[in-house]
């Protein structure tokens, strides 16, 4: 505390000891209030009382109010915690609870992306794109754009990478787009819906056919469906010589999303989850998007690449990665009670399936495709 609250606790300490003097004098001996220590119409033995009473009432009071404050420090060091670049990472960093609806084979699936929880583990998502970005040939690019930017991570890289584009990104979540804002005030971000923008031809004409030198697609198009319509509608808003980059998770078929299916499926939430699996659906081999770029007249470059995340806190640290990302069709459609059993059953799962190394920590094996396509 600083030194004003401590001079008014005891001002207010000392006012509630004489308060207490005053009603005992008052009802007990009906004597003439006197002030704290000045009790001279008191006996020396109820003086005596009164004071451990009086100290009782303080040493008590004292204890709450400390733990109070205690309590009220930790939670405004939670809600405005920075990282060590000065980046809002506690509650405030975003609004936690943004409504995403994704379209997937006609369906609209409702899913809640939280760019604080998204951000946790930002160094680790954040070093794909980075790699992506640096295999990119040195386009002349005047304009760039961030599909499915996120919280601005990914945009933050693209915009070094070229410096001299005019930069902006689009997301679904309200809440992305909200962090984004704050981490690059000088960018412009828009609220769209990926496959929207890709696809409206009155968009397209709004901004042109062929509008930007670079568009890139981090970690996104896995939640687009139809890829077959997706990829050239993507490279026609390219201008002549531009740059498709593309980077999608390709790892529905590891252990720790095949065991969100099996617990969506074996538990009383199956009902409520029966959608949710398909939210996501499956990316296609290498082959079939060199191809694809291929017939739409690009130069390809296609690599896969599996990263090992070393996680701390054992199978809890491998259901926090999740929760920012695969996990989250499961939990939303579920009620706190159902929400912390299905956690529970995960996360039970994930300690079979990762073991912890002797250091407490998993290392989480993520598979990525990238693909690099030049008009």
């Amino acid at each position: 505390m600083h030194m004003a609250p401590r001079v008014a606790w005891v001002a207010w300490a000392v006012w509630t000891c004489n308060t207490y003097t005053r009603r005992l004098q008052s009802k007990e001996s009906g004597l003439r209030p006197a002030l704290l220590f000045q009790g001279a119409t008191l006996t020396k033995s109820r003086r005596w009382i009164v004071g451990s009473r009086c100290l009782a009432v303080v040493i008590l009071i004292a204890a709450a109010r400390a733990a109070t404050i205690s309590a009220l420090c930790e939670t405004s060091e939670k809600l405005n915690a920075r990282d060590d670049r000065g980046r809002w990472t506690g509650a405030f960093g975003g609004c936690a609870g943004a409504s995403d609806h994704r379209l997937v084979g006609g369906t609209v699936h409702a899913v809640t992306w939280s760019a604080r929880q998204y951000a946790r583990f930002e160094d680790e998502r954040t070093r794909p794109v980075r790699e992506l970005l640096a295999a990119l040939p040195n386009v002349d690019a005047r304009s760039a754009i961030d599909i499915g930017c996120g919280a601005g991570n990914s945009t933050e890289q693209l915009a070094a990478r070229f410096p001299g584009a005019a930069v902006r990104g689009i997301d679904s979540s309200s809440d992305m787009i909200a962090a984004a804002r704050t981490r690059l005030p000088g960018l412009r971000f828009d609220l769209e819906d990926v496959s929207r923008w890709v696809h409206d031809d009155a968009a397209n004409a709004a901004v042109g056919p062929a509008s930007f030198d670079v568009i890139l697609a981090n970690a996104v198009l896995q939640w687009v469906p139809d890829h077959a319509s997706l990829f050239p509608a993507l490279t026609a808003k390219l201008a002549p010589g531009g740059c498709l980059a593309v980077q999608m998770p390709d790892n529905l078929d590891e252990p720790a999303h095949r065991l969100m299916r099996e617990v969506a499926a074996d538990g009383p939430w199956a009902g409520k989850l029966a959608a949710s699996a398909a939210a996501r659906s499956s990316i296609g081999a290498a082959d079939r998007y060199y191809e694809l770029l291929r017939s739409a007249a690009c130069k390809v470059d296609v690599w896969r690449t599996t990263y090992y995340h070393p996680l701390g806190g054992g199978a809890g640290g491998v259901v926090e990665w999740f929760k920012g990302s695969g996990l989250r069709p499961f939990i939303d459609p579920l009620d706190a009670h159902e929400r912390a059993e299905f956690l529970a059953r995960y996360r039970a799962a994930v300690a079979r399936a990762y073991p912890a190394m002797t250091d407490g920590s998993v290392l989480l094996p993520f598979p990525r495709l990238f693909i690099v396509a030049l008009v």
